[in-house]
C-alpha cells in the first residue's frame, strides 16, 4: 500500500453513479486471493489486507490501486523464502501496537514469533475494545502475545 495514502470511508464512492466503473473490476475476488496469501504464506501483508477488506461493499479507485500494488509486491517477492538456521531452536517474539490512529478508534495489535529466524506464528488484528490510554493498549497486546508464547 502507498504509505502516504489515506484509506478511509471518505475515499469510497458516495453517489450511485460513481461505482459503475469499479463494478467491472474483480475487487472481491482479488481481496479473497490476497487474504489466502496473507494467511498461508505472506504474513507481511496481513495489516494491508485487513485494511483493504473493510471496503468490500463500497470500494473506490484508491482501494483498487492499493490491491494492484499488493499484487506487484507479491510478484516481486515470490522468490523469497523462509529459512531456518542450524539446530538452535531459539524462539524469539516481537509485538507492536498502533494506537487509535484508524478512523474506527480501535488499536491495531500485532505480534510475530520466529524459530531460528523463520516466522512460525503471527497475528495482526483490530482490538475488540476502545481503550482509554496507550498503556492499556500495550497491556492488551502483551496479554495476547503472552498467551501465544505460552502455547508455542
Amino acid at each position: 500500500m502507498v504509505p502516504t495514502a489515506s484509506y478511509s470511508t471518505c475515499n469510497s464512492p458516495s453517489s450511485p453513479t460513481d461505482p459503475a466503473h469499479i463494478c467491472k473490476v474483480p475487487y472481491c475476488k482479488a481481496i479473497g486471493s490476497l487474504m489466502y496469501a496473507a494467511v498461508t504464506t505472506c504474513p507481511d501483508i496481513a495489516f494491508a489486507m485487513s485494511t483493504l477488506s473493510r471496503f468490500l461493499e463500497n470500494p473506490g479507485e484508491a482501494y483498487w490501486q492499493a490491491v494492484k500494488c499488493m499484487f506487484c509486491y507479491l510478484a516481486g517477492t515470490h522468490n523469497h523464502t523462509l529459512t531456518y538456521r542450524a539446530e538452535q531452536h531459539e524462539l524469539l517474539g516481537y509485538t507492536d501496537t498502533n494506537g487509535a490512529s484508524q478512523e474506527h478508534h480501535h488499536a491495531i495489535s500485532g505480534y510475530v514469533f520466529l524459530i531460528d529466524g523463520g516466522t512460525v506464528s503471527w497475528m495482526s488484528h483490530k482490538q475488540e475494545l476502545v481503550t482509554l490510554s496507550t498503556a492499556e493498549v500495550e497491556y492488551v497486546t502483551a496479554m495476547h502475545t503472552a498467551k501465544e508464547c505460552i502455547w508455542l
